[in-house]
C-alpha cells in the first residue's frame, strides 16, 4: 500500500495581536484559509492579545501585564512581546518541524531570521510577507517627528531585513516597487500576491439600522478601519465637518477603533447629528454594516506601499469609493473610484451624491473587478508556488 504523502507544513509568524479586526490581520486570515483549501497545513504564532478565528490554528505567547493595545502603531510593550514570540517560534520549530516559515511584517522577519539561526541545521526556508515599507509606516505614525536621525537607522534596518528572506510576497504593486527600487531586492524573488475580498452577506438588517437610528432620508457614507492619524483620521474628520458646512444630504457611519479622538472631534464641532460611531465590530459581521451604506470613503493620503483591505471590502459590497488620487488606490479600484486631486475629499463626495445612478455603476464596476482580480484563491496559488520554489532551492 502506497504511503500517503505528508502535507506541506507552514509556520506563520505574526508579530501583532491577531485577530483584532484590522487590515493586516485580514490578510493573514485570508492567506491561511486559502492555503487550507490547497491542503497546506498552517499554524499562526502570535501575541497573547487578540481572538481566535475559525479555520486558523493559533498559538500564543504568555500574556504581558499592562499590554492591552490592539490598534496599529508603536508600543514599548512590543519589544517584550517580540522576545516572547521568538521563544514561542523556536518551540514550534522544534516540535512542528515546519517546511516553510512565513514571516508577516518586518518584525516577523527579524524573529524568523533569529529562530532559523538557532536551528540552522534544519535549513528552513523563510518567506517574508511585506505589506508596506517599515520606514514609511513608522513615518505615517509620526515616529520620526522628534528624532529625525532614527529614520536613517530604521532604513538601514529595513535594508538588512530584506536580506534575511529567500522570497518575498507583497500585498501591493507599490510594495513590489519599493523592494526592487529602494532596497535592490532581486525581482526574481519578489511576487505580487494581492489581498482577496471576502464574501459578506449583504442583506440589510432593518434591526441594525433602527438600533443605530440612521436617517432614512440621507445618503450613508461608511468608513471602516483604524481611527488613527496614520490612516487618515484628520482628513476624515475634516471631511465630515465640511460636509455639514456645505449641508450635504449625507450621514457618516464609522466602523473602527480607537474611538476617543473622533468622538472628541464630533463633540467639539457638534457633528453628533451627522455621524454615527459604532466602534469595533467583529470582522465576520462587517457585511451587515456595509449593506447600510450608499458610498464609502478611504481618507488615507500616505502611499507607504501597503494595500488597503477596506477598499476590497467596499468593492465586494458594490459601493462606489471616494478616496485620494494615489497610485495604490487607482491600482485597486480602477474605474470604481472617485479620486480627489487635492487634500480634500468633500468635493468628490458632492459629485457622487449628485449622480446616484453613475455612482451605482462605479460601485458595480468595482464589484466585477474585485471578483475577477482580487480573490484569496489567486493569492493562495501564488504563495504556494513561492513555497515550492523555496523548497526546490533548498534541495539544490
Amino acid at each position: 500500500m502506497q504511503k500517503k504523502s505528508r502535507s506541506l507544513s507552514v509556520l506563520h509568524i505574526a508579530p501583532t495581536p491577531f485577530f483584532s479586526d484590522r487590515g493586516c490581520h485580514m490578510r493573514i486570515r485570508g492567506i491561511v484559509h486559502a492555503l487550507n483549501k490547497r491542503g497546506i497545513s498552517s499554524v499562526v504564532c502570535t501575541y497573547n492579545l487578540g481572538r481566535d478565528v475559525d479555520g486558523v490554528e493559533t498559538v500564543r505567547t504568555a500574556p504581558i501585564p499592562g499590554y492591552t493595545k490592539l490598534e496599529a502603531g508603536p508600543s514599548a510593550f512590543k519589544y517584550l512581546a517580540d522576545i516572547l514570540l521568538f521563544f514561542k517560534v523556536c518551540g514550534l520549530i522544534s516540535s512542528r518541524k515546519p517546511d516553510i516559515i512565513h514571516a508577516h511584517l518586518h518584525e516577523g522577519a527579524l524573529i524568523g531570521w533569529a529562530a532559523r539561526l538557532m536551528f540552522f541545521w534544519r535549513r528552513v526556508p523563510m518567506v517574508l510577507d511585506v505589506q508596506g515599507s517599515l520606514v514609511g509606516e513608522l513615518e505615517a505614525h509620526g515616529y520620526f517627528k522628534k528624532y529625525k536621525f532614527l529614520k536613517r537607522i530604521f532604513w538601514t534596518l529595513e535594508y538588512l531585513i530584506t536580506r534575511m528572506a529567500g522570497r518575498f510576497v507583497c500585498s501591493s504593486q507599490n510594495t513590489v516597487d519599493i523592494l526592487r527600487g529602494e532596497f535592490n531586492v532581486d525581482e526574481r524573488h519578489v511576487v505580487l500576491a494581492n489581498d482577496g475580498a471576502d464574501v459578506f452577506q449583504l442583506s440589510e438588517d432593518g434591526a441594525i439600522r433602527n438600533e443605530l437610528a440612521l436617517p432614512a432620508d440621507r445618503a450613508i457614507i461608511i468608513f471602516t478601519g483604524a481611527l488613527l492619524e496614520a490612516k487618515g483620521l484628520s482628513y476624515l474628520c475634516e471631511t465630515m465637518l465640511q460636509a455639514k458646512q456645505r449641508k450635504l444630504n449625507s450621514h457618516f457611519l464609522l466602523i473602527g477603533y480607537p474611538e476617543d479622538g473622533v468622538r472628541d472631534f464630533c463633540e467639539k464641532h457638534q457633528l453628533q447629528d451627522s455621524c454615527t460611531i459604532v466602534g469595533r465590530v467583529p470582522y465576520e459581521h462587517l457585511g451587515d454594516y456595509l449593506a447600510l451604506a450608499d458610498l464609502a470613503i478611504e481618507p488615507k493620503l500616505s502611499d507607504s506601499g501597503e494595500a488597503s483591505g477596506k477598499l476590497l471590502n467596499y468593492m465586494g459590497a458594490g459601493l462606489p469609493v471616494v478616496c485620494f488620487d494615489t497610485r495604490s488606490n487607482r491600482q485597486i479600484l480602477g474605474e470604481g473610484g472617485y479620486y480627489a486631486k487635492a487634500e480634500t475629499l468633500v468635493e468628490q463626495i458632492e459629485v457622487a451624491l449628485a449622480e446616484p445612478e453613475q455612482a451605482g455603476e462605479r460601485g458595480e464596476a468595482g464589484r466585477v473587478r474585485v471578483s475577477k482580480e482580487f480573490t484569496w484563491n489567486v493569492a493562495g496559488e501564488k504563495i504556494q508556488n513561492v513555497y515550492n520554489s523555496c523548497l526546490i532551492d533548498r534541495i539544490n
